[in-house]
């Protein structure tokens, strides 16, 4: 099952994103520091109210300083992997939350230029791909773990490794990005 979202092409990009982990996290700590949730998406975030509205946020352990626009790879990347949007709109929703999260920053009063993407960016591929790598495989190796893909996500185990295997392929071309973006 772990094949159908490990191609040998994205195992390629997988191994040179470990390579180069030192590289990607040295350049994530050299941009500006915001204050982050850090654990921002669906599950963790409500709207409420009439005719105002208000955005509540839940679970605050992950608070603290981080890197600008690490606080997008979460909102992205958990919503992917909890199946909380289809795949269909995963362009859709990194462009709205990327661009509303750097409309936000210019309104606060922050000069930006890309950082915040880059951000994002490294983020990403470092959480979703390269960390959540070994637990990802763990869950696929074999159908051992159909119960708890159950509970954690509501699917059947094929629906979980067909799911899996396109956020992979979502990340895919961000890796890409992240090399070209690095100049490495």
């Amino acid at each position: 099952m772990a094949g159908r979202i490990f191609t040998a092409e994205i195992n390629k990009d997988l191994l040179w994103l470990w390579d180069q982990r030192h590289k990607l996290y040295s350049a994530l700590e050299h941009l500006p520091k915001a204050l982050c949730h850090n654990d921002v998406f669906p599950r963790n975030l409500f709207v409420r109210g009439a005719p105002r509205r208000q955005s509540v946020a839940i679970d605050w352990a992950y608070c603290g300083p981080a890197p600008i626009g690490q606080e997008l790879s979460a909102l992205v990347g958990a919503t992917q992997v909890f199946r909380e949007s289809p795949a269909t709109r995963w362009d859709d929703l990194e462009r709205d939350c990327v661009g509303g999260y750097t409309e936000g920053l210019r309104e606060a009063g922050w000069s930006i230029g890309d950082e915040a993407f880059t951000g994002y960016l490294l983020s990403l591929v470092l959480r979703f791909a390269a960390a959540a790598l070994g637990p990802l495989f763990s869950l696929t190796m074999t159908t051992e773990h159909v119960g708890l893909i159950s509970r954690l996500f509501g699917c059947s185990f094929d629906e979980f490794v067909e799911h899996a295997a396109a956020v992979m392929s979502f990340l895919q071309p961000r890796i890409h990005q992240t090399k070209a973006l690095l100049g490495l």
